[in-house]
């Protein structure tokens, strides 16, 4: 594994905000850069969708808001 590429991802990872061990970068690097966005991408969306759905739980937003798309997300989501 090239260390440039090692360095890339540990750069990508400190931007995102979470930083990662060696190891971690080592798999990321080997998964290829172009995955490790898109991972982060899909965890950064599911990340979202659950606080949405707890500060709807909580009564701190409403679902007046949401398109109707989104609140047929969230109610699968709650039924899984």
């Amino acid at each position: 594994m090239a260390n440039k590429d090692i360095s890339l991802m540990a750069h990508l990872m400190r931007r995102a905000g979470f930083g990662a061990p060696y190891d971690e970068l080592e798999t990321r690097a080997a998964n290829g850069y172009e995955a490790t966005v898109e991972e982060l991408l899909l965890r950064t969306h599911k990340m979202s969708i659950v606080i949405l759905a707890l500060l709807l739980l909580a009564g701190c937003a409403s679902y007046s808001g949401l398109s109707a798309s989104n609140r047929d997300r969230l109610m699968q989501l709650s039924q899984a």
